[in-house]
């Protein structure tokens, strides 16, 4: 799960595609209960509630069992627009496509990113203090960062 999450990032299209629709398409079964397992990574609970949970009821109620899931997430995927599961979610930096990009639609909120979002936006300098002051999860994420800096 986590290495598709990770491709799901990725800068070739195709390969941010596959990875998606694989994601969307995966048991949903096994998604509730990677959803409500409190020993589940907080990278993947948070990618699951920013891109396939909202409008999924089904898996609302697996993430409400989660006891690790503080309330405001919670309360932002019930009230979170049902996302379109056709493409991959935009990469970091990325601007919106050209059709998409008019001047009532609300931007996402940038705290809603993904941990391996806010990695891959990173300059060098910022994942170097990541790793030295971050929490274990940032620091296991760029251990297997590409630059071994």
């Amino acid at each position: 799960m986590e290495v598709l999450i990770l491709l799901s990032g990725d800068s070739d299209e195709e390969i941010r595609r596959t990875a998606f629709r694989t994601l969307v398409n995966w048991n949903r079964p096994e998604l509730c209960q990677l959803l409500s397992d409190g020993a589940t990574p907080w990278s993947v609970i948070d990618y699951l509630a920013s891109y396939l949970v909202p409008g999924r009821q089904d898996l609302i109620a697996a993430l409400l069992q989660n006891p690790g899931v503080p309330p405001d997430i919670v309360e932002w995927v019930k009230q979170a627009p049902a996302q379109t599961t056709d493409a991959p979610p935009p990469l970091p930096g990325a601007g919106p496509p050209a059709e998409e990009s008019t001047e009532g639609e609300q931007k996402k909120d940038p705290e809603r990113q993904t941990l391996l979002q806010r990695i891959n936006s990173m300059t060098q300098a910022e994942k170097i203090k990541t790793a030295l002051t971050g929490n274990q999860e940032e620091r296991l994420v760029l251990i297997r960062d590409s630059n071994k800096l």
